[in-house]
């Protein structure tokens, strides 16, 4: 192998790594923050800070998320809210994504959630949406599965506004 292309090999590999992530792997990393953040210092702080100012939670109508948990003190002890994406997908816009899988309660897995995540101006991942139920769970996919992916549209890309 001659050096120019030892070279170019490396100048490959260099280029690859500076590549940013896509939308889709971009998402399943701030569903996986959201949910570090949460295990780290609880619902109270973790669910204001990574939603957008617009997002909403059923409680059990739609209700503002920051206003819902304003004035709220951290938890003195952890609820043991667990979570972790099994699926995941973003449009083909790269501007909204979402993360679907199992949640955990004290460790026992409970059910599902389903999030929306929208990218922000500086582009940022924040979530407009999230919601989760209660449901069948024999067969859930343990934490650190691999996230499948839906495949972006081949169509036609609208815009945001559209």
């Amino acid at each position: 192998m001659t050096a120019a292309r030892i070279g170019l090999g490396l100048a490959a590999l260099l280029l690859a790594a500076d590549a940013p992530a896509l939308p889709i792997d971009q998402v399943i990393a701030a569903e996986r923050a959201f949910a570090e953040d949460g295990l780290a210092h609880g619902i109270n702080v973790s669910f204001p800070r990574h939603a957008a100012p617009d997002a909403i939670i059923f409680a059990p109508g739609p209700v503002n998320v920051r206003e819902r948990f304003a004035g709220r003190a951290p938890e003195a002890q952890n609820p043991g809210l667990d979570w972790w994406p099994v699926f995941a997908g973003a449009a083909r816009s790269g501007d909204l994504g979402f993360t679907t899988g199992p949640y955990a309660l004290q460790g026992t897995v409970s059910g599902y959630y389903f999030t929306v995540w929208r990218r922000q101006p500086d582009g940022s991942w924040q979530w407009i949406f999230d919601g989760g139920g209660e449901a069948s769970v024999d067969q859930a996919p343990a934490k650190g599965s691999p996230v499948a992916r839906l495949a972006p549209s081949a169509g036609h890309a609208a815009s945001a506004e559209a």
